[in-house]
């Protein structure tokens, strides 16, 4: 497994490990705001997640561009 720039490729050149990766952190930093806000404003927590979790998904998106469905709905899950 390589990790170049961020992204985790295996010898297949699948990036099924850094969906994983990515998919966690992002789960963690979403979880992270909800426990630390005790502030309910939708506006609040929708610039909290736009500014801290959103670009974990979004990094170098171009170079592993989703194939598979399993795949669009683990990151769609975030």
């Amino acid at each position: 497994m390589v990790n170049d720039l961020g992204v985790r490729v295996d010898i297949k050149l699948h990036f099924c490990h850094h969906y994983d990766n990515i998919v966690t952190k992002a789960h963690q930093r979403a979880s992270l705001i909800l426990r630390c806000f005790q502030c309910c404003d939708p506006d609040v927590l929708f610039r909290a997640f736009v500014t801290f979790v959103r670009p974990i998904p979004e990094y170098s998106s171009p170079a592993w561009s989703l194939v598979y469905k399993h795949d669009i709905d683990q990151i769609e899950a975030v």
